[in-house]
Protein backbone atom coordinates (compact mmCIF):
# COMPACT_ATOMS: atom_id res chain seq x y z
CA UNK A 1 0.00 0.00 0.00
CA UNK A 2 1.14 3.53 -0.74
CA UNK A 3 1.84 5.52 2.41
CA UNK A 4 0.34 8.72 0.94
CA UNK A 5 -2.95 7.02 0.08
CA UNK A 6 -3.23 5.29 3.45
CA UNK A 7 -2.47 8.54 5.26
CA UNK A 8 -5.18 10.41 3.32
CA UNK A 9 -7.68 7.66 4.06
CA UNK A 10 -6.86 7.49 7.76
CA UNK A 11 -6.72 11.26 8.33
CA UNK A 12 -10.42 11.50 9.43
CA UNK A 13 -9.87 8.56 11.80
CA UNK A 14 -6.73 10.15 13.31
CA UNK A 15 -8.44 13.54 13.69
CA UNK A 16 -11.38 11.83 15.39
CA UNK A 17 -9.04 10.10 17.83
CA UNK A 18 -7.45 13.46 18.67
CA UNK A 19 -10.82 15.15 19.18
CA UNK A 20 -12.25 12.32 21.29
CA UNK A 21 -9.08 12.37 23.40
CA UNK A 22 -9.60 16.09 24.06
CA UNK A 23 -13.36 16.09 24.65
CA UNK A 24 -14.32 12.46 25.22
CA UNK A 25 -15.35 11.01 28.55
CA UNK A 26 -13.26 8.27 30.12
CA UNK A 27 -16.06 5.70 30.05
CA UNK A 28 -16.95 2.79 27.75
CA UNK A 29 -19.32 5.20 25.97
CA UNK A 30 -16.26 6.90 24.51
CA UNK A 31 -16.19 4.16 21.83
CA UNK A 32 -19.64 5.16 20.60
CA UNK A 33 -18.64 8.80 20.96
CA UNK A 34 -15.68 8.19 18.69
CA UNK A 35 -18.00 7.23 15.83
CA UNK A 36 -20.15 10.30 16.50
CA UNK A 37 -17.03 12.45 16.17
CA UNK A 38 -15.89 10.48 13.11
CA UNK A 39 -19.10 11.33 11.30
CA UNK A 40 -18.72 14.99 12.28
CA UNK A 41 -15.19 15.00 10.84
CA UNK A 42 -16.33 13.26 7.65
CA UNK A 43 -19.24 15.70 7.32
CA UNK A 44 -16.79 18.60 7.58
CA UNK A 45 -14.65 16.86 4.95
CA UNK A 46 -17.71 16.69 2.66
CA UNK A 47 -18.43 20.39 3.19
CA UNK A 48 -14.84 21.41 2.43
CA UNK A 49 -14.66 19.15 -0.62
CA UNK A 50 -18.01 20.39 -1.95
CA UNK A 51 -16.77 23.97 -1.63
CA UNK A 52 -13.65 22.93 -3.56
CA UNK A 53 -15.80 21.24 -6.23
CA UNK A 54 -18.07 24.26 -6.51
CA UNK A 55 -15.14 26.61 -6.94
CA UNK A 56 -13.43 24.30 -9.41
CA UNK A 57 -16.64 23.75 -11.37
CA UNK A 58 -17.24 27.49 -11.82
CA UNK A 59 -14.78 27.36 -14.72
CA UNK A 60 -16.76 24.60 -16.43
CA UNK A 61 -19.24 26.92 -18.17
CA UNK A 62 -16.40 28.77 -19.90
CA UNK A 63 -14.82 25.47 -20.91
CA UNK A 64 -18.13 24.18 -22.30
CA UNK A 65 -18.75 27.34 -24.32
CA UNK A 66 -15.25 27.22 -25.84
CA UNK A 67 -15.53 23.51 -26.58
CA UNK A 68 -18.89 23.83 -28.38
CA UNK A 69 -17.57 26.70 -30.48
CA UNK A 70 -14.48 24.72 -31.54
CA UNK A 71 -15.28 21.00 -31.46
CA UNK A 72 -12.26 19.12 -32.87
CA UNK A 73 -12.95 16.68 -35.68
CA UNK A 74 -12.09 13.10 -34.77
CA UNK A 75 -12.55 10.21 -37.15
CA UNK A 76 -12.89 6.60 -36.18
CA UNK A 77 -15.24 3.65 -36.20
CA UNK A 78 -17.75 3.66 -33.36
CA UNK A 79 -19.78 0.76 -31.98
CA UNK A 80 -22.61 1.06 -29.47
CA UNK A 81 -23.32 -1.89 -27.18
CA UNK A 82 -26.41 -2.41 -25.02
CA UNK A 83 -25.85 -5.12 -22.37
CA UNK A 84 -29.17 -6.70 -21.34
CA UNK A 85 -30.34 -9.49 -19.06
CA UNK A 86 -34.01 -10.49 -19.30
CA UNK A 87 -35.02 -6.91 -20.10
CA UNK A 88 -38.32 -6.00 -21.73
CA UNK A 89 -37.55 -6.61 -25.45
CA UNK A 90 -39.46 -3.55 -26.66
CA UNK A 91 -37.54 -1.29 -24.25
CA UNK A 92 -34.29 -2.72 -25.64
CA UNK A 93 -35.44 -2.24 -29.23
CA UNK A 94 -36.30 1.41 -28.69
CA UNK A 95 -32.83 2.04 -27.25
CA UNK A 96 -31.22 0.12 -30.12
CA UNK A 97 -33.11 2.22 -32.67
CA UNK A 98 -32.03 5.44 -30.94
CA UNK A 99 -28.43 4.18 -30.88
CA UNK A 100 -28.62 3.31 -34.60
CA UNK A 101 -29.66 6.89 -35.36
CA UNK A 102 -26.63 8.15 -33.43
CA UNK A 103 -23.91 5.56 -34.11
CA UNK A 104 -22.23 5.96 -37.49
CA UNK A 105 -21.27 2.28 -37.69
CA UNK A 106 -22.84 -0.53 -35.65
CA UNK A 107 -25.16 -1.31 -32.75
CA UNK A 108 -24.92 -4.54 -30.76
CA UNK A 109 -27.32 -5.88 -28.15
CA UNK A 110 -25.25 -8.01 -25.77
CA UNK A 111 -27.95 -10.46 -24.77
CA UNK A 112 -27.32 -12.50 -21.62
CA UNK A 113 -31.01 -13.27 -21.18
CA UNK A 114 -31.96 -16.70 -19.82
CA UNK A 115 -35.62 -16.38 -20.85
CA UNK A 116 -36.01 -18.14 -24.22
CA UNK A 117 -39.07 -16.09 -25.12
CA UNK A 118 -37.12 -12.84 -24.67
CA UNK A 119 -34.23 -14.19 -26.75
CA UNK A 120 -36.54 -15.08 -29.63
CA UNK A 121 -38.26 -11.68 -29.52
CA UNK A 122 -34.90 -9.91 -29.62
CA UNK A 123 -33.81 -12.03 -32.59
CA UNK A 124 -37.01 -11.07 -34.44
CA UNK A 125 -36.59 -7.37 -33.68
CA UNK A 126 -32.90 -7.46 -34.68
CA UNK A 127 -33.81 -8.61 -38.19
CA UNK A 128 -36.64 -6.12 -38.42
CA UNK A 129 -34.73 -3.04 -37.20
CA UNK A 130 -31.20 -3.83 -38.32
CA UNK A 131 -29.13 -4.16 -35.14
CA UNK A 132 -26.93 -7.12 -34.18
CA UNK A 133 -27.31 -9.63 -31.36
CA UNK A 134 -24.20 -10.85 -29.55
CA UNK A 135 -24.39 -13.81 -27.18
CA UNK A 136 -21.75 -15.80 -25.31
CA UNK A 137 -21.65 -19.32 -23.90
CA UNK A 138 -20.98 -18.44 -20.25
CA UNK A 139 -22.26 -15.48 -18.19
CA UNK A 140 -18.86 -14.89 -16.58
CA UNK A 141 -18.34 -11.39 -15.21
CA UNK A 142 -21.95 -10.29 -15.76
CA UNK A 143 -22.23 -6.94 -17.57
CA UNK A 144 -18.47 -6.34 -17.70
CA UNK A 145 -17.92 -9.91 -18.87
CA UNK A 146 -20.39 -9.49 -21.72
CA UNK A 147 -18.66 -6.31 -22.88
CA UNK A 148 -15.22 -7.94 -22.61
CA UNK A 149 -16.42 -10.93 -24.64
CA UNK A 150 -17.59 -8.50 -27.32
CA UNK A 151 -14.23 -6.70 -27.17
CA UNK A 152 -12.37 -9.95 -27.70
CA UNK A 153 -14.36 -10.72 -30.84
CA UNK A 154 -14.99 -7.29 -32.35
CA UNK A 155 -12.68 -4.86 -30.55
CA UNK A 156 -10.05 -4.74 -33.30
CA UNK A 157 -12.66 -3.58 -35.83
CA UNK A 158 -13.56 -0.36 -33.98
CA UNK A 159 -11.85 2.64 -32.44
CA UNK A 160 -14.48 3.68 -29.91
CA UNK A 161 -17.03 1.84 -27.82
CA UNK A 162 -20.19 3.33 -26.33
CA UNK A 163 -22.01 1.54 -23.51
CA UNK A 164 -25.73 2.18 -23.03
CA UNK A 165 -28.14 0.75 -20.51
CA UNK A 166 -31.44 -0.50 -21.91
CA UNK A 167 -33.24 2.63 -20.69
CA UNK A 168 -30.63 5.23 -21.69
CA UNK A 169 -31.30 6.35 -25.27
CA UNK A 170 -28.84 8.61 -27.08
CA UNK A 171 -29.90 11.60 -29.15
CA UNK A 172 -28.76 11.62 -32.82
CA UNK A 173 -26.17 14.29 -31.97
CA UNK A 174 -24.54 12.10 -29.31
CA UNK A 175 -21.27 11.47 -31.15
CA UNK A 176 -21.16 14.86 -32.82
CA UNK A 177 -20.47 16.42 -29.42
CA UNK A 178 -18.49 13.69 -27.66
CA UNK A 179 -15.88 12.39 -30.08
CA UNK A 180 -13.99 15.69 -30.20
CA UNK A 181 -12.47 15.00 -26.78
CA UNK A 182 -10.53 12.07 -28.19
CA UNK A 183 -8.31 14.45 -30.16
CA UNK A 184 -6.21 14.25 -27.01
CA UNK A 185 -4.60 10.79 -27.08
CA UNK A 186 -4.53 10.71 -23.27
CA UNK A 187 -8.33 10.80 -23.02
CA UNK A 188 -9.52 7.25 -22.29
CA UNK A 189 -13.25 7.90 -21.99
CA UNK A 190 -15.94 10.55 -22.07
CA UNK A 191 -19.00 10.51 -19.82
CA UNK A 192 -22.32 12.28 -20.37
CA UNK A 193 -24.89 12.82 -17.60
CA UNK A 194 -27.64 10.29 -17.11
CA UNK A 195 -31.17 11.63 -16.95
CA UNK A 196 -34.20 10.16 -15.25
CA UNK A 197 -37.00 11.16 -17.61
CA UNK A 198 -39.54 8.90 -15.89
CA UNK A 199 -40.40 10.20 -12.41
CA UNK A 200 -43.77 8.62 -11.71
CA UNK A 201 -43.34 7.98 -7.97
CA UNK A 202 -41.89 9.89 -5.05
CA UNK A 203 -39.05 7.36 -4.92
CA UNK A 204 -38.09 8.04 -8.53
CA UNK A 205 -38.48 11.81 -8.11
CA UNK A 206 -36.30 11.82 -4.98
CA UNK A 207 -33.70 9.57 -6.63
CA UNK A 208 -33.61 12.04 -9.52
CA UNK A 209 -33.16 14.99 -7.14
CA UNK A 210 -30.40 13.10 -5.32
CA UNK A 211 -28.33 13.08 -8.52
CA UNK A 212 -28.53 16.84 -9.16
CA UNK A 213 -25.59 17.92 -6.91
CA UNK A 214 -23.49 15.02 -8.20
CA UNK A 215 -24.11 15.67 -11.91
CA UNK A 216 -24.25 19.46 -11.79
CA UNK A 217 -21.37 20.22 -9.40
CA UNK A 218 -19.22 17.21 -8.48
CA UNK A 219 -18.84 15.69 -11.94
CA UNK A 220 -18.17 19.11 -13.49
CA UNK A 221 -15.31 19.63 -11.03
CA UNK A 222 -13.98 16.14 -11.67
CA UNK A 223 -13.90 16.97 -15.36
CA UNK A 224 -11.64 19.91 -14.52
CA UNK A 225 -9.50 17.45 -12.52
CA UNK A 226 -9.37 15.12 -15.57
CA UNK A 227 -10.82 12.39 -13.36
CA UNK A 228 -14.56 12.17 -14.02
CA UNK A 229 -15.92 8.70 -13.27
CA UNK A 230 -17.64 6.40 -15.71
CA UNK A 231 -21.30 6.01 -14.74
CA UNK A 232 -21.79 2.67 -16.47
CA UNK A 233 -23.99 4.05 -19.25
CA UNK A 234 -23.50 6.95 -21.61
CA UNK A 235 -19.76 6.27 -21.54
CA UNK A 236 -17.60 6.37 -24.70
CA UNK A 237 -14.32 4.49 -24.35
CA UNK A 238 -11.23 4.57 -26.52
CA UNK A 239 -10.91 0.85 -27.22
CA UNK A 240 -7.11 0.98 -27.34
CA UNK A 241 -7.00 2.38 -23.76
CA UNK A 242 -9.57 -0.11 -22.54
CA UNK A 243 -7.60 -3.02 -23.94
CA UNK A 244 -4.46 -1.85 -22.16
CA UNK A 245 -6.08 -2.65 -18.81
CA UNK A 246 -7.61 -5.91 -20.02
CA UNK A 247 -11.10 -4.52 -20.62
CA UNK A 248 -13.68 -3.64 -18.02
CA UNK A 249 -12.91 -4.95 -14.55
CA UNK A 250 -15.10 -7.99 -13.88
CA UNK A 251 -14.46 -8.80 -10.21
CA UNK A 252 -16.71 -6.10 -8.82
CA UNK A 253 -20.41 -5.25 -8.86
CA UNK A 254 -19.67 -1.70 -10.10
CA UNK A 255 -17.38 -2.23 -13.05
CA UNK A 256 -17.68 1.42 -14.10
CA UNK A 257 -15.95 3.09 -11.15
CA UNK A 258 -13.29 0.36 -10.83
CA UNK A 259 -12.44 0.58 -14.52
CA UNK A 260 -12.22 4.36 -14.19
CA UNK A 261 -9.76 3.92 -11.34
CA UNK A 262 -7.57 1.56 -13.40
CA UNK A 263 -7.46 3.98 -16.33
CA UNK A 264 -6.66 6.98 -14.14
CA UNK A 265 -3.89 4.98 -12.47
CA UNK A 266 -2.40 4.46 -15.94
CA UNK A 267 -2.23 8.23 -16.36
CA UNK A 268 -5.21 8.51 -18.67
CA UNK A 269 -7.65 11.41 -18.54
CA UNK A 270 -11.43 11.32 -18.54
CA UNK A 271 -13.85 14.03 -19.61
CA UNK A 272 -17.41 14.94 -18.65
CA UNK A 273 -19.71 16.65 -21.13
CA UNK A 274 -22.65 18.12 -19.25
CA UNK A 275 -25.12 18.17 -22.13
CA UNK A 276 -28.50 16.38 -22.43
CA UNK A 277 -27.35 13.73 -24.88
CA UNK A 278 -29.31 10.77 -23.48
CA UNK A 279 -32.94 10.54 -22.48
CA UNK A 280 -35.65 8.18 -21.18
CA UNK A 281 -33.69 7.02 -18.12
CA UNK A 282 -35.90 5.13 -15.68
CA UNK A 283 -35.29 5.84 -11.99
CA UNK A 284 -36.12 3.17 -9.37
CA UNK A 285 -39.90 3.21 -9.06
CA UNK A 286 -40.16 1.74 -5.56
CA UNK A 287 -38.13 1.25 -2.41
CA UNK A 288 -37.23 -2.36 -3.18
CA UNK A 289 -35.70 -1.34 -6.51
CA UNK A 290 -33.93 1.60 -4.86
CA UNK A 291 -32.51 -0.62 -2.11
CA UNK A 292 -31.13 -3.08 -4.67
CA UNK A 293 -29.50 -0.23 -6.60
CA UNK A 294 -28.00 1.49 -3.54
CA UNK A 295 -26.74 -1.77 -2.03
CA UNK A 296 -24.89 -2.60 -5.23
CA UNK A 297 -23.45 0.90 -5.57
CA UNK A 298 -22.33 0.96 -1.93
CA UNK A 299 -20.78 -2.50 -2.07
CA UNK A 300 -18.95 -1.58 -5.27
CA UNK A 301 -17.69 1.61 -3.65
CA UNK A 302 -16.21 -0.33 -0.75
CA UNK A 303 -14.67 -2.82 -3.18
CA UNK A 304 -12.51 -0.06 -4.66
CA UNK A 305 -10.83 0.73 -1.34
CA UNK A 306 -8.04 -1.85 -1.43
CA UNK A 307 -7.08 -0.93 -4.97
CA UNK A 308 -7.38 2.77 -4.17
CA UNK A 309 -4.90 2.48 -1.30
CA UNK A 310 -2.38 1.03 -3.77
CA UNK A 311 -3.15 3.31 -6.71
CA UNK A 312 -0.56 5.72 -8.10
CA UNK A 313 -2.65 8.85 -8.66
CA UNK A 314 -2.59 12.52 -7.79
CA UNK A 315 -3.69 13.82 -4.40
CA UNK A 316 -6.87 15.32 -5.88
CA UNK A 317 -7.79 12.08 -7.67
CA UNK A 318 -7.33 10.10 -4.46
CA UNK A 319 -9.68 12.53 -2.72
CA UNK A 320 -12.23 12.16 -5.52
CA UNK A 321 -12.38 8.40 -5.06
CA UNK A 322 -12.20 8.46 -1.26
CA UNK A 323 -15.14 10.85 -1.26
CA UNK A 324 -17.25 7.95 -2.55
CA UNK A 325 -16.03 5.53 0.13
CA UNK A 326 -16.66 8.05 2.91
CA UNK A 327 -20.08 8.83 1.44
CA UNK A 328 -21.27 5.25 1.81
CA UNK A 329 -19.89 5.05 5.34
CA UNK A 330 -21.75 8.25 6.21
CA UNK A 331 -25.04 7.19 4.61
CA UNK A 332 -24.94 3.78 6.28
CA UNK A 333 -23.36 2.87 9.61
CA UNK A 334 -22.46 6.41 10.70
CA UNK A 335 -25.97 7.73 10.09
CA UNK A 336 -27.29 4.99 12.37
CA UNK A 337 -24.87 6.20 15.05
CA UNK A 338 -26.11 9.76 14.57
CA UNK A 339 -29.72 8.67 15.05
CA UNK A 340 -28.98 6.64 18.17
CA UNK A 341 -26.82 9.30 19.88
CA UNK A 342 -29.60 11.79 20.87
CA UNK A 343 -31.96 8.92 21.72
CA UNK A 344 -29.47 7.35 24.13
CA UNK A 345 -28.72 10.69 25.75
CA UNK A 346 -32.32 11.90 26.12
CA UNK A 347 -33.71 8.59 27.42
CA UNK A 348 -30.81 7.01 29.29
CA UNK A 349 -28.61 10.04 29.99
CA UNK A 350 -25.58 8.43 28.31
CA UNK A 351 -22.85 10.98 27.53
CA UNK A 352 -20.50 10.57 24.59
CA UNK A 353 -18.49 13.80 24.57
CA UNK A 354 -17.65 16.36 27.22
CA UNK A 355 -17.36 19.66 25.32
CA UNK A 356 -19.08 22.76 26.67
CA UNK A 357 -22.44 23.15 24.84
CA UNK A 358 -21.89 26.84 24.04
CA UNK A 359 -18.52 26.02 22.49
CA UNK A 360 -20.18 23.24 20.49
CA UNK A 361 -22.87 25.64 19.27
CA UNK A 362 -20.36 28.34 18.41
CA UNK A 363 -18.00 26.09 16.46
CA UNK A 364 -19.86 23.16 14.94
CA UNK A 365 -23.28 24.83 14.98
CA UNK A 366 -22.10 27.78 12.91
CA UNK A 367 -20.17 25.58 10.46
CA UNK A 368 -23.18 23.30 10.03
CA UNK A 369 -25.55 26.21 9.42
CA UNK A 370 -23.28 27.99 6.95
CA UNK A 371 -22.58 24.75 5.07
CA UNK A 372 -26.28 23.99 4.78
CA UNK A 373 -27.11 27.50 3.50
CA UNK A 374 -24.23 27.44 1.02
CA UNK A 375 -25.15 23.96 -0.24
CA UNK A 376 -28.73 24.93 -1.02
CA UNK A 377 -27.99 28.37 -2.48
CA UNK A 378 -25.21 27.03 -4.70
CA UNK A 379 -27.63 24.52 -6.23
CA UNK A 380 -30.49 27.00 -6.71
CA UNK A 381 -29.72 27.52 -10.41
CA UNK A 382 -30.61 23.87 -11.00
CA UNK A 383 -34.03 24.05 -9.35
CA UNK A 384 -32.67 22.59 -6.11
CA UNK A 385 -34.08 24.39 -3.07
CA UNK A 386 -35.12 23.58 0.48
CA UNK A 387 -37.89 21.22 -0.64
CA UNK A 388 -35.47 19.32 -2.85
CA UNK A 389 -32.95 19.17 0.00
CA UNK A 390 -35.58 17.56 2.26
CA UNK A 391 -36.43 15.01 -0.43
CA UNK A 392 -32.71 14.39 -0.95
CA UNK A 393 -32.17 13.73 2.76
CA UNK A 394 -35.28 11.55 2.89
CA UNK A 395 -34.20 9.26 0.07
CA UNK A 396 -30.69 9.17 1.54
CA UNK A 397 -32.23 8.02 4.83
CA UNK A 398 -33.97 5.24 2.89
CA UNK A 399 -30.51 4.23 1.61
CA UNK A 400 -29.26 3.77 5.21
CA UNK A 401 -30.16 0.08 5.42
CA UNK A 402 -28.73 -1.09 2.04
CA UNK A 403 -25.57 1.00 2.55
CA UNK A 404 -25.03 -0.39 6.04
CA UNK A 405 -25.70 -3.93 4.79
CA UNK A 406 -23.18 -3.41 1.97
CA UNK A 407 -20.56 -2.30 4.51
CA UNK A 408 -20.88 -5.50 6.53
CA UNK A 409 -21.07 -7.65 3.39
CA UNK A 410 -17.79 -6.11 2.28
CA UNK A 411 -16.21 -6.21 5.75
CA UNK A 412 -16.90 -9.93 6.15
CA UNK A 413 -16.02 -10.61 2.51
CA UNK A 414 -19.40 -11.95 1.61
CA UNK A 415 -19.52 -12.50 -2.14
CA UNK A 416 -22.17 -10.50 -3.94
CA UNK A 417 -23.42 -10.95 -7.48
CA UNK A 418 -24.37 -8.20 -9.91
CA UNK A 419 -28.01 -7.21 -9.33
CA UNK A 420 -29.92 -5.36 -12.03
CA UNK A 421 -32.14 -2.59 -10.68
CA UNK A 422 -35.77 -3.72 -11.26
CA UNK A 423 -37.69 -1.49 -13.66
CA UNK A 424 -41.21 -2.77 -13.05
CA UNK A 425 -44.01 -0.60 -11.79
CA UNK A 426 -44.77 -2.73 -8.74
CA UNK A 427 -45.67 -0.53 -5.76
CA UNK A 428 -45.59 -1.98 -2.27
CA UNK A 429 -43.78 0.84 -0.54
CA UNK A 430 -46.46 1.28 2.11
CA UNK A 431 -45.16 -1.78 3.93
CA UNK A 432 -41.90 0.09 4.51
CA UNK A 433 -43.81 2.92 6.20
CA UNK A 434 -43.78 0.98 9.49
CA UNK A 435 -39.98 0.98 9.46
CA UNK A 436 -39.79 4.76 9.09
CA UNK A 437 -42.73 5.35 11.43
CA UNK A 438 -41.05 3.35 14.21
CA UNK A 439 -37.95 5.55 13.95
CA UNK A 440 -40.12 8.69 14.12
CA UNK A 441 -41.99 7.42 17.18
CA UNK A 442 -38.76 6.52 18.98
CA UNK A 443 -37.26 9.93 18.25
CA UNK A 444 -40.37 11.83 19.35
CA UNK A 445 -40.56 9.76 22.53
CA UNK A 446 -36.93 10.60 23.31
CA UNK A 447 -37.67 14.32 22.79
CA UNK A 448 -40.70 14.19 25.07
CA UNK A 449 -38.90 12.14 27.73
CA UNK A 450 -35.83 14.43 27.71
CA UNK A 451 -38.02 17.55 27.87
CA UNK A 452 -39.97 16.25 30.88
CA UNK A 453 -36.78 15.19 32.64
CA UNK A 454 -35.10 18.57 32.24
CA UNK A 455 -38.32 20.36 33.28
CA UNK A 456 -38.39 18.55 36.59
CA UNK A 457 -34.66 18.44 37.30
CA UNK A 458 -33.74 21.91 35.93
CA UNK A 459 -30.33 20.57 34.96
CA UNK A 460 -28.39 20.01 31.73
CA UNK A 461 -30.61 22.44 29.85
CA UNK A 462 -28.21 23.20 27.00
CA UNK A 463 -27.07 19.60 26.37
CA UNK A 464 -30.72 18.49 26.35
CA UNK A 465 -31.68 21.26 23.91
CA UNK A 466 -28.83 20.36 21.57
CA UNK A 467 -29.85 16.69 21.56
CA UNK A 468 -33.50 17.61 21.10
CA UNK A 469 -32.48 19.60 18.03
CA UNK A 470 -30.67 16.59 16.53
CA UNK A 471 -33.54 14.27 17.40
CA UNK A 472 -35.99 16.64 15.69
CA UNK A 473 -33.61 16.93 12.74
CA UNK A 474 -33.88 13.18 12.26
CA UNK A 475 -37.64 13.36 12.76
CA UNK A 476 -37.82 15.69 9.75
CA UNK A 477 -35.58 13.44 7.65
CA UNK A 478 -37.34 10.19 8.61
CA UNK A 479 -40.71 11.92 8.03
CA UNK A 480 -39.50 12.79 4.55
CA UNK A 481 -38.64 9.12 4.04
CA UNK A 482 -42.10 8.16 5.32
CA UNK A 483 -43.72 10.61 2.90
CA UNK A 484 -41.67 9.22 0.01
CA UNK A 485 -42.56 5.64 0.94
CA UNK A 486 -46.28 6.37 0.91
CA UNK A 487 -45.80 7.33 -2.76
CA UNK A 488 -48.25 10.21 -3.15
CA UNK A 489 -49.02 11.28 -6.67
CA UNK A 490 -46.16 13.17 -8.29
CA UNK A 491 -47.13 16.61 -9.54
CA UNK A 492 -47.08 17.19 -13.28
CA UNK A 493 -44.39 19.89 -12.98
CA UNK A 494 -42.09 17.41 -11.23
CA UNK A 495 -42.53 14.88 -14.04
CA UNK A 496 -40.99 17.46 -16.34
CA UNK A 497 -38.12 18.53 -14.08
CA UNK A 498 -35.52 17.09 -16.45
CA UNK A 499 -36.78 19.25 -19.32
CA UNK A 500 -36.68 22.40 -17.18
CA UNK A 501 -33.09 21.84 -16.12
CA UNK A 502 -31.43 20.98 -19.42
Amino acid sequence: MRAKNVLIFLTPAFLSILVIYLVGLRTPAVIFGYFVILDVVISLFFSALFLFYWKKGKNYDDFLKNYLENIPEVKGKVAAVIPVYNEDPWRVVQTAIAAKMAAPTAVFVLDDSTDEKIRKELDKYAKEYGFQIFRRDKRKGFKAGAINAWLEKYGDEYDFLTILDADQRPFPSFFKYTLGFFKDEKVAFVQVPQYYSRVNSMVSLSAYIQLIPFLRTIMRARHMNKSAFSLGSGTIYRIKSLKEIGGLYEKTVTEDIYTSLLLHERGYKSQYLDLPLVWHGEAPENIRAYWIQQNRWAYGGFQTLRKLLNAKMSFVQILDYLNGVFYWMHVGILSLVDILAPILFLIFGIYFIGVHPLLYLGVYGSIFSLSLIFYITSMKRYGYGLREYIYHQGIQFIALYPAMLAFFQWLFRRKKSFSVTPKNKERKDKKYAWYFLSVIILLIFSVAYGSIKVFYTHSLLYPVLINIFWALWWVVISSSALYISLSPKVKEKDKRRDKAEL
